[in-house]
């Protein structure tokens, strides 16, 4: 499989496990009011010494790319809308769909 939609919703705050790169993650999704923004942290489930906290989901970069995981490809927040726009509270799921890459796909970014 080289391409995923992983699923996210408008909850608060929650936690689910998925298979990326035939490993297993758990990803905890939050929405900041402060910030008036989504963050996700990444935890390695079968990689245990991997966990990254705090990824701000914003649209158009891929959100892994700073963290340099060797063992997962890339991710990336696309607006159905073609706006450019950061998710909002009530639209990440449906406008704003997060897409995973693996490490076999060719480079999204080039």
């Amino acid at each position: 499989m080289a391409k995923i939609i992983i699923p996210l919703k408008s909850k608060a705050y929650y936690n689910f496990f998925i298979a990326l790169e035939d490993l297993n993650w758990k990803i905890t999704v939050r929405w900041n009011d402060t910030t008036a923004a989504w963050a996700m942290d990444l935890e390695g489930i079968s990689e245990p010494s991997i966990k990254v906290e705090g990824i701000r989901l914003v649209g158009g970069v891929d959100l892994l790319k700073p963290y340099a995981i060797k063992e997962l490809g890339q991710m990336f927040i696309f607006d159905t809308e073609e706006k450019n726009e950061d998710p909002n509270f009530d639209d990440i799921g449906n406008r704003f769909i997060l897409y995973y890459f693996d490490t076999t796909e060719e480079s999204v970014t080039g």
